[in-house]
């Protein structure tokens, strides 16, 4: 065997080594057989996971961990105690402090990990409630929304973390819906969102978390006329520096618009139905410097894009029966189509790059007009500018597959369930990024109903099975939150109940280059190939390449520490520049990909 072929085959053998490392019980809360403590709204916070959780003697109250059984500690007793606090909710993190909900929403809480940092802010028995899921953050504020309970009006309050700071910015005297937090943006260092005054309509606000700063974007359809519809939300994308969203301004119907933040730059795209009629926009997605969406006319559904002009807004194809669409890379969207015409492939996966030309059907995964794609529960992610999905052909049945984009680029990763049984389950929920790691819940070693941790790097070999419930029962795995190169999440092993759990996702995990079936194993190591500076950065930032280098253009992609994407960009070299000031502040990880897949990847600190 040459020096080569054994290289290779101490890579594959270290990649299972590597990858077969069993999850860790981090610690049994409620440590009565078989009883659960529930770990519930998991939320990291400064290298720390906070959660709430029952240990049969307090009731469900705050806890934190740091990955150790001995750092897994209640953080306060916030209602002493057997019977615990009502409805722990909205966990919600800022810079350095967490807040969150209880007793159905009438108290506000925050903390900064220590029983004597944790405490109540403000209850609301007088003035109502703080709505579900209105909580978000604000550079090192919070924003959240409260209902008073005769009037039904929202109220947009924000708070520092003291019960000083706590205040009311602004009422919006229209009931219920006065305030739509679900959609609130962060855009230049404010929040955009869509509320009604009871003066100007529904339309869009921003706010910089003073009284005096929450004003409305432009009064777009005047006076009490709605200048963006409700209930069928306007959305917020960032494109080339500006917001996206729907606006109706009374003369062109629910359009197409954009803002640079100001009310004269706030403006019309195209009126893609002439006239009065509407074009009913949805499905949003952002790829690389345009936006993609369906329009709906004359009972047609179709693809569009938009580069935020009037002649840049154009129709690719029209769809047939489109449910899922995401962004490869910075150029390619791929997206599903079912009974497409005129030939019938069936449920499918199809790639454009935003031109009629460029937009084929990527596979025909099962051969003929059989769906390749399952129906109600089709997952896909994309990692390093590679979709894992879950596919399906008669042969394997529903199983794990990856696609770069092209024909060849496309194949089955493993027959998680060997022969034509399913290795996806209908209850099977999510596909993880994790630093570049693939985790998802499939198939358990017992083979009946419920799931199991798996991970994958994008071949047969390294896509493995995480066995927690080590009967074969299947432990259920649920909330994976990353932190770091530990991945939390909740599982049930069969004797301790429903407890927190964790693996390690490497963050330096090198690249495995696959060209197709059969794989070809080959790796590069860039983690100390580049610098990032300033790093802290308030916004501007640079990359700084090893000059002996010789990597050409490469490919960059900012997540959260959480694992959320934050951008993707192609084609870059170290001369560029990166602006993240409307980014909120906190740690985000840049993740660099060289043209023969080499890996870098570094922390960034924003302030």
């Amino acid at each position: 065997m040459n020096n080569l072929s054994k290289l290779t085959v101490f890579l594959i053998l270290m990649s299972k080594w590597a990858l077969s490392q069993s999850p860790l019980l981090v610690k049994n809360i409620n440590p009565s057989f078989a009883t659960s403590s529930y770990p519930q709204n998991l939320t990291p916070l400064n290298g720390v996971l906070y959660f709430s959780a029952d240990d049969g003697t307090h009731g469900f109250e705050l806890w934190k961990t740091d990955g150790t059984t001995s750092g897994t500690v209640q953080v306060k007793d916030l209602t002493p105690g057997v019977l615990g606090t009502d409805n722990l909710r909205d966990f919600t993190t800022t810079n350095s402090q967490l807040f969150f909900t209880c007793r159905t929403g009438t108290e506000l809480w925050v903390s900064n990990g220590n029983a004597s940092g944790t405490d109540t802010l403000i209850t609301f028995p007088d003035i109502g409630t703080i709505q579900d899921n209105s909580l978000f953050p604000l550079d090192n504020s919070l924003l959240f929304v409260t209902q008073d309970f005769s009037s039904g009006n929202l109220s947009l309050w924000k708070s520092n973390g003291t019960v000083a700071s706590t205040v009311k910015l602004k009422t919006f005297s229209s009931g219920g819906n006065s305030i739509h937090f679900s959609t609130f943006k962060y855009y230049n260092n404010e929040v955009y969102f869509v509320a009604n005054d009871g003066v100007t309509g529904q339309e869009v606000w921003k706010t910089d978390g003073t009284a005096s700063g929450t004003v409305i974007l432009k009064d777009i359809n005047s006076g009490m006329n709605d200048g963006t519809p409700w209930p069928d939300s306007p959305f917020f994308n960032l494109i080339n520096g500006e917001l996206f969203f729907v606006g109706n301004d009374g003369v062109s119907g629910n359009e197409l618009w954009k803002t640079d933040g100001t009310s004269i730059g706030t403006t019309l795209i195209k009126d893609i139905k002439a006239g009065a009629g509407s074009s009913n926009i949805t499905s949003p997605i952002c790829v690389g410097k345009n936006l993609y969406f369906h329009v709906f006319i004359n009972g047609k559904t179709a693809l569009w894009k938009s580069d935020g002009t009037n002649t840049g807004t154009i129709k690719i194809i029209d769809l047939s029966r489109n449910d899922f669409m995401i962004a490869l890379d910075s150029n390619t969207l791929i997206f599903n189509q079912d009974n497409t015409s005129p030939i019938n492939y069936g449920r499918e996966l199809w790639t454009t790059n935003g031109t009629p030309a460029s937009t084929v059907l990527l596979k025909d995964i099962n051969p003929g007009n059989a769906h390749g794609l399952p129906a109600n529960h089709f997952k896909g992610l994309v990692i390093d500018s590679i979709l894992y999905f879950n596919g399906q052909e008669t042969t394997h049945g529903l199983e794990l597959w990856r696609s770069d984009g092209t024909d060849t680029g496309t194949y089955l990763v493993k027959d998680l369930n060997p022969g034509i049984g399913d290795g996806f389950l209908n209850n099977s929920k999510f596909l993880f990024d994790g630093n570049g790691n693939l985790f998802f819940d499939a198939i358990s070693r017992g083979g009946g109903s419920s799931t199991e941790l798996w991970q994958s790097n994008g071949t047969d070999t390294g896509t493995i099975r995480l066995d927690v419930d080590t009967n074969g029962g299947g432990s259920i795995p649920l909330q994976l939150k990353l932190i770091d190169t530990t991945l939390f999440f909740t599982a049930n092993d069969g004797f301790t109940g429903v407890e927190l759990y964790s693996t390690i996702a490497d963050s330096i995990k090198k690249k495995v280059i696959v060209a197709g079936p059969p794989s070809f194993i080959s790796e590069t190591n860039l983690s100390n190939s580049f610098d990032i500076y300033p790093n802290p950065t308030s916004g501007i930032f640079y990359l700084i390449k090893d000059n002996t280098l010789h990597l050409g253009a490469f490919n960059m992609k900012i997540t959260s520490i959480e694992g959320r994407i934050m951008t993707k960009k192609s084609e870059l070299n170290c001369s560029t520049e990166f602006n993240i000031s409307d980014y909120p502040k906190g740690i985000y990880l840049i993740i660099i990909t060289d043209n023969k897949g080499g890996i870098f990847r570094k922390k960034l600190v924003k302030h």
